[in-house]
């Protein structure tokens, strides 16, 4: 019974963090060099509309508005740079395109810095939300649904929704009823997902993290369509041999078929001087000139044997002089060729996020060990005889909430763990760099989790003492504390170090789920590899190997230590 009050409690105390407020990562700002507007259209959404929607707005409106934007003297910005023309990455790491120009023009007109930052997708407006952000500026549609979160700006891109499809399944998928049942690939949570569970509700839906993803399924044959803007529809057609956009039309709300800036929800004032620079920049033709050249450097990479923007994984083979075009399915097989040039030439991006995985694993282990030996001691208080009301009061506490802390962590998924602690305390107690933010709030998150571990390897550790060793310290006059620390702790020390040393083994293969929320460990380096060469398959074999390499080792050492130490015990 009080096993299960403890548990109930702390669920409660689970979802008061969850009532909190998070940080992506960064890309440093980008050379201007993006797209264009077919008809910057219909308004934005103020704060006093769409009040009916559940807005969760973590931060604080004024330190997001242009006064205070232009006193910390830098403009942060979230997008997804994996969305020719809008946003992509350029053969130096930069993001480029539509959206990253007119970033960096808000910036200069702000007299900023741009910390544009390139993370999920889908964490692109939470980012916002919880205050981690001043805007969001990733082909952001202003559906209903966004527009309850987040205030959207005036469209600064009219563009309609269609479908593609293989050439040689133009006729087989001409109607909607052909649809029927097949396989119709998206991105997750974009706009194309809302449209497609309207329109197409008999279709099989295949939610995929990013559009070139979706393409490689449809070449590959995994899905019939793939609904995705007309403008990179195009875009991926020149880049991809066979694609062709289907007979079947996708209906769209004129209101809703643009992109548009996302802002604090309650911002009027940051909302109302982006629309104002959105007409200015419209009036100038300046939009359509950075619309020309995000569309000029995304061909120019693919003729150039640069990066392809579009097809990512798809453009392996790229003949002398040639364009990019998609051949056999073969050519998305492993290559191991292809694995030794990026080593070559993405090896230092790898060697940097290895170093920050180190990193958290070690801090995080520390902070456990640390967090651990508390809650252990916690849960193993006891009550003795001679304690007064209070010191009873005070043990009978501290052994519930320790309790409650080890099982609620131990119950639930860490990733659940990061975003809830992220996105509520790393939004209650920020920091004043985002990215010192994002890292220091991920290895807490990650310690916390660690310590409910930690605490029953220290508690079998110490159980593992034979009690007779605590009766005869007492007896030649030793402090509970003192016999603990004397006596207790060095032996219990030989049970506990073989379990903590593959604690951090673990805790360096689970550092991967911090790139969700954009800190730069060895995963999410991988991923960004991925999506600067297209490439899917070859930068996370080598991610697994460089896993492989630091963690089987450790793990033998780790072995013959226990071997060492169980040898010395029973001599």
């Amino acid at each position: 019974m009080k096993k299960l009050v403890a548990v109930c409690m702390a669920l409660v105390m689970a979802l008061g963090l969850a009532a909190c407020g998070g940080s992506g990562s960064s890309s440093s700002a980008p050379a201007a060099s993006s797209g264009a507007v077919s008809a910057p259209a219909a308004s934005g959404t103020s704060a006093s509309e769409a009040d009916d929607g559940i807005a969760m707005t973590g931060g604080n409106v004024e330190e997001h508005s242009v006064e205070a934007i232009k006193a910390k003297g830098v403009l942060v910005v979230t997008t997804e740079a994996g969305y020719a023309p809008f946003e992509f990455l350029d053969e130096n790491d930069n993001v480029v395109g539509l959206d990253a120009s007119l970033a960096q023009a808000l910036a200069d007109d702000l007299g900023v810095e741009l910390d544009i930052q390139n993370i999920a997708f889908d964490s692109v407006v939470a980012e916002v939300q919880a205050g981690n952000a001043d805007m969001a500026i990733a082909g952001l549609t202003p559906n209903a649904d966004r527009k309850k979160s987040v205030d959207m700006s005036d469209m600064y891109y009219a563009g309609g929704q269609c479908m593609l499809v293989l050439e040689e399944n133009l006729d087989k998928y001409a109607t909607k009823e052909s649809l029927a049942g097949a396989v119709m690939a998206t991105q997750k949570a974009a706009l194309q997902e809302t449209l497609m569970a309207e329109q197409f509700p008999d279709a099989e839906p295949l939610l995929l993290p990013d559009f070139p993803q979706c393409i490689a399924n449809l070449k590959n044959g995994e899905c019939a369509a793939v609904m995705i803007d007309e403008i990179s529809a195009e875009q991926y057609m020149q880049t991809v041999e066979g694609l062709a956009i289907g007979k079947v039309p996708v209906e769209i709300d004129p209101e809703e078929g643009g992109n548009a800036v996302a802002v604090m929800k309650g911002n009027t004032d940051l909302l109302d001087w982006v629309n104002e620079r959105i007409a200015a920049y419209e009036a100038e033709g300046l939009l359509e000139q950075w619309f020309q050249e995000a569309q000029d450097i995304a061909l120019n990479l693919i003729r150039g044997g640069g990066r392809v923007p579009p097809p990512r994984s798809l453009c392996f083979c790229r003949p002398a002089g040639g364009e990019c075009r998609f051949t056999t399915k073969e050519d998305t097989m492993f290559s191991f060729e292809r694995m030794l040039k990026i080593w070559e030439k993405y090896g230092h991006m790898y060697w940097n996020g290895l170093g920050y995985t180190l990193l958290f694993a070690f801090v995080s282990v520390l902070m456990g060990l640390v967090l651990g030996l508390v809650l252990a001691s916690g849960r193993m208080a006891s009550v003795q005889s001679r304690d007064n009301l209070a010191v009873k009061a005070l043990k009978a506490v501290a052994k519930f909430f320790c309790t409650a802390y080890v099982e609620v962590f131990r119950a639930t998924p860490m990733l659940v763990q990061v975003f809830i602690i992220y996105y509520g305390l790393g939004n209650v107690f920020k920091l004043p760099d985002s990215s010192l933010n994002r890292m220091f709030w991920g290895m807490v998150a990650v310690g916390l989790n660690s310590a409910a571990y930690m605490s029953e390897v220290i508690r079998s550790g110490i159980g593992a003492v034979p009690g007779g060793q605590m009766e005869a310290a007492r007896c030649i006059g030793m402090s509970h504390w003192k016999a603990m620390r004397h006596v207790i702790l060095p032996q219990a020390v030989r049970n506990i170090l073989p379990a903590m040393c593959n604690e951090f083994v673990t805790i360096i293969k689970e550092t991967s789920i911090l790139g969700m929320v954009g800190i730069v460990e060895l995963m999410f380096r991988a991923q960004s590899i991925a999506k600067q060469t297209y490439i899917f398959l070859e930068p996370y074999v080598i991610a697994a190997i460089m896993y492989f390499i630091i963690v089987f080792p450790l793990s033998k050492i780790i072995a013959a230590v226990e071997r060492r130490m169980s040898k010395s015990v029973t001599r």
